[in-house]
């Protein structure tokens, strides 16, 4: 599947944010998602993605979430602490 999706980029990933939901929109993938942020029990902040968790001891991610900017993944991982999640934080 991964090599699937890397053959038809590049590609734009849409994200909104609204009401502890995020909606993420890949129109050129028919692919689209949406996230209660209430759900995410952890978050991890990387250099340029967000990695979730639903459970806290969980190997297993529920969501990887890749952003360009700073400012974007900052924002998001704010609403995500504001919904109650626990913020991590991985070394650059």
């Amino acid at each position: 599947m991964t090599g699937q999706v890397a053959r038809q980029a590049p590609y734009v990933i849409e994200y909104s944010l609204a009401n502890n939901v995020l909606a993420v929109r890949v129109e050129k993938l028919g692919f689209s998602r949406v996230l209660d942020l209430r759900t995410i029990r952890i978050a991890v902040k990387a250099r340029d993605f967000i990695i979730a968790f639903t459970h806290p001891y969980s190997t297993r991610q529920m969501r990887l979430l890749y952003f360009p900017s700073p400012a974007q993944r900052d924002h998001l991982l704010q609403a995500i602490g504001s919904a109650g999640a626990e913020l991590l934080e991985l070394p650059d």
